[in-house]
């Protein structure tokens, strides 16, 4: 089963929201945003991970941590995606 999962990432905390193929929220989480907090969430997760979050200031590190460990990434910049 394909979970689509959204990051809201902030210096802080990372809030995850989980959505299954059929639309149905299956996770809402905030987790401190600490590399091995986010990694052990993502591996409790099952099923083919779509991950997509907002370029940022953590864009990066975020980016290096979190790929491994999904089967697609996106980073999408929402400026760009405007009209």
């Amino acid at each position: 089963m394909i979970k689509y999962i959204g990051l809201d990432a902030h210096s802080s905390t990372c809030t995850f929201n989980v959505t299954d193929e059929r639309g149905r929220e299956a996770d809402n989480t905030t987790i401190e945003s600490n590399g091995r907090l986010l990694v052990k969430y993502l591996r409790g997760i099952e099923g083919v991970k779509k991950l997509t979050f907002e370029e940022c200031e953590l864009s990066n590190w975020l980016y290096e941590i979190l790929r491994p460990e999904v089967d697609e990434l996106i980073v999408c910049n929402p400026v760009a995606n405007g009209d």
